[in-house]
């Protein structure tokens, strides 16, 4: 995964895939594990690559030792509690031949939102989202930002996966296929196990792509 969008916000926070898993230890439960999965992450319980996490946060200050007990702190604490009692993840992928890029939105009722981006290498770069925009309509405006603009070259591809705890995943898929023309692919799914496939207007495209997932 390269070129992972650039924000201007200054809480924006980098994590080695490990010290994700470190945060994920310290609440287990269903949103964790969610996470986990959706992350692409190894199993937390047993992981050598615990200690590793834990080590590199304390270095950062985003780990302290009380009492011989480990406390996050500051953006690490906020991430935490977000990853960890999350019930909305939205994956926004957008695909070329030349490049893709990777970006999941991760909701919690309780804790509010964090943009991760997948910076490669298995850096994530975490920043917090902000007023009360959903998480699917930023999806969608990455996708089509990236795309109507060419940012990684043509022909292009967006996907998005919609998950909740409740209602499970919804899958849709946007690309371009020709000059001016848009293909959507949706559920149901096909025989052959496949998304419905179908052309859509250009001035409708990404409002279909929005609709496909809610």
């Amino acid at each position: 995964m390269t070129d992972a969008p650039t924000t201007e916000s200054a809480e924006t926070i980098g994590f080695t895939g490990h010290e994700l898993l470190a945060l994920l230890s310290f609440n287990p439960g269903a949103a964790s594990d969610a996470t986990r999965t959706a992350l692409r992450l190894p199993e937390v319980e047993g992981n050598e690559l615990l200690g590793a996490g834990y080590s590199t946060l304390v270095v950062r200050d985003l780990l302290q030792l009380q009492d011989g007990s480990a406390v996050p702190t500051g953006g690490a604490a906020r991430t935490t509690a977000v990853l960890t009692t999350a019930d909305r993840w939205v994956e926004v992928g957008v695909v070329s031949i030349e490049a893709s890029r990777s970006n999941i939105f991760i909701s919690s009722e309780t804790a509010g939102t964090v943009l991760l981006a997948a910076r490669g290498f298995g850096i994530y770069d975490v920043t917090p989202v902000e007023g009360g925009s959903d998480a699917l309509d930023r999806a969608i405006e990455l996708a089509r930002s990236a795309l109507e603009a060419g940012e990684l070259g043509a022909p292009a591809a967006a996907s998005v996966v919609v998950t909740s705890l409740e209602s499970g995943s919804r899958t849709a898929s946007i690309r371009t296929v020709g000059e001016g023309r848009w293909e959507l692919a949706s559920e149901p799914y096909d025989e052959e196990g496949q998304l419905t496939v179908r052309e859509v207007a250009p001035e409708q495209a990404f409002d279909d792509f929005a609709g496909a997932l809610r």
